[in-house]
């Protein structure tokens, strides 16, 4: 959504701080999250908006290709991630 409507948010300043400022501090507390999180499913949740924190430092740029781009790629790679993790009730024999 961000991308499509770059025309109308994109020339104003605060607008591009402001994602610049949210997308930061979400990749940041997100990424610390995933660090420590004990399940791998909470863990790979945690990943997930921490890259959707870095894509909005991305958009913030003014990249909404390299944005869209980035969004497919890791899209795949968390859906490979998440079909690979056992759920717990598997692992027990």
């Amino acid at each position: 959504m961000l991308s499509l409507f770059e025309p109308l948010w994109f020339p104003f300043d605060s607008a591009r701080w402001y994602l610049f400022v949210v997308g930061t501090l979400t990749a940041l507390v997100s990424g610390l999250t995933a660090q420590v999180r004990a399940d791998r499913k909470g863990g790979i949740a945690g990943a997930t908006s921490g890259t959707v924190g870095l894509l909005y430092i991305v958009l913030a740029f003014g990249y909404t290709d390299a944005a869209l781009v980035l969004a497919g790629a890791h899209a795949v790679l968390r859906t490979l991630q998440i079909l690979r993790a056992h759920n717990a009730i598997l692992e027990v024999p």
